[in-house]
């Protein structure tokens, strides 16, 4: 287990799986990332932020890097691990499901900040910025619709 750059707890098991813990749908583990392993790969998390998995690749029959050896770290994109759309907008069925996650935190921080008597305009124009990306992702996939 590992804590999120914006402070919610995820996980990564054995299977490839990075789960994210959020309070949507009740509060739940909701897979933030799903890596197919190649045969003899294995990943090695060191860190994530709102975009990347920071893991190291470690050959088989090695499960974690060495100490002795500098290892290489690599980045990997994050994306929910979505079925396969047909009108081919995978990416931005992702981006809408990324966006809405993280404006669904940010807006409990901002509940948060507000019942604790704190000013929340730090946190008020990415909350703008988020909604505007949102609308614009949904334009997006409505125009992806009407074109496939």
């Amino acid at each position: 287990m590992v804590w999120f750059q914006r402070g919610r707890l995820s996980s990564f098991d054995t299977k490839g799986v990075l789960r994210v813990f959020t309070n949507q749908f009740g509060g739940s583990w909701m897979p933030l990332f799903s890596k197919l392993n190649k045969a003899g790969e294995n990943h090695w998390v060191v860190g994530l932020n709102a975009n990347k998995l920071f893991c190291i690749v470690c050959k088989s029959p090695e499960t974690y890097p060495h100490a002795t050896s500098k290892p290489v770290l690599t980045l990997l994109d994050l994306s929910f691990p979505l079925a396969s759309s047909d009108l081919g907008a995978d990416s931005l069925e992702n981006e809408f499901m990324m966006n809405n996650m993280h404006l669904c935190q940010i807006q409990k921080k901002i509940e948060e900040m507000v019942a604790a008597g704190e000013y929340t305009t730090s946190l008020d124009d990415e909350t703008f910025n988020l909604e505007a990306s949102l609308d614009r992702c949904i334009l997006r996939l409505i125009a992806s619709c009407c074109n496939g």
